[in-house]
């Protein structure tokens, strides 16, 4: 039985496969728990310095947790513990060491949009489609607010958390969802092309600097100035001795 989540090294690049083709792809309670041993894997072996996530298949990134795991008597506590599965999953990314890229060909709905806005980068097909379809089935999707809030600001992702619609990657792109469209036949090697370059940076130098990122976007405004006062400064004296 082929792994629903694959695992490759190459170079100084990890590999996170999602290879669930038959369901879309979606995220189980076994897939959630075989991205994060992965993830956390990858983070302590210091060859590798860049993350990329991607699918199988070519026309659905990923469609969202799997809503049908599980029977219908305990489909409520299924779905509870799959959200409780994933908020962890978008904390690890947005907190990740390594830059971490997701590589992008057809549908990336609910959960599979959250994979996309927690990630550092994107690169995404021009087939591509997002969104959010969880309003239209009657509820709210409250674990994808953190880090779609955070990717795209409160008036772009309330256009997609209150409407239910997608948008295409054009849409996506202009929005920050992703930072490259290309042709599916060009997608691996522009992402290969893009994880190459990063993998090349110093790996300190790329930890320190997502810390203080994230670090900063949580701060009020004045106290984020001083914040980076203070790490200029750290720079200034390490460079000086």
């Amino acid at each position: 039985m082929d792994e629903k989540i694959v695992l490759k090294k190459e170079e100084k690049i990890g590999f996170i496969t999602i290879n669930r083709p038959e369901v879309s792809n979606a995220l189980d309670h076994e897939a959630i728990d075989l991205f994060f041993g992965f993830l956390k894997k990858l983070e302590q072996d210091d060859k590798i310095n860049v993350v990329v996530i991607r699918s199988s298949g070519t026309k659905v990134f990923c469609a969202g947790v799997d809503i049908k795991e599980g029977s219908v008597k305990n489909k409520r506590h299924t779905d509870e513990k799959n959200s409780r599965g994933v908020v962890d999953l978008f904390k690890a990314i947005m907190n990740y060491e390594k830059i971490v890229i997701c590589s992008v060909q057809g549908h990336a709905l609910g959960a599979g949009l959250g994979l996309v806005a927690a990630s550092d980068m994107a690169i995404i097909t021009d087939n591509a489609v997002f969104g959010l379809p969880e309003i239209n089935l009657g509820f709210f999707p409250f674990g994808l607010i953190v880090p779609i809030i955070q990717s795209l600001g409160k008036k772009e992702a309330n256009e997609l958390f209150f409407s239910g619609g997608r948008i295409d990657a054009y849409r996506a792109l202009s929005m920050g969802l992703s930072n490259k469209i290309v042709s599916p036949e060009k997608l691996a090697q522009s992402t290969m092309d893009l994880a190459r370059q990063l993998a090349e940076k110093d790996p300190y130098a790329v930890r320190a600097g997502k810390k203080a990122i994230s670090t900063v976007v949580d701060m009020e405004f004045n106290k984020a100035i001083e914040y980076t006062y203070i790490l200029v400064e750290l720079i200034q004296n390490q460079f000086l001795r």
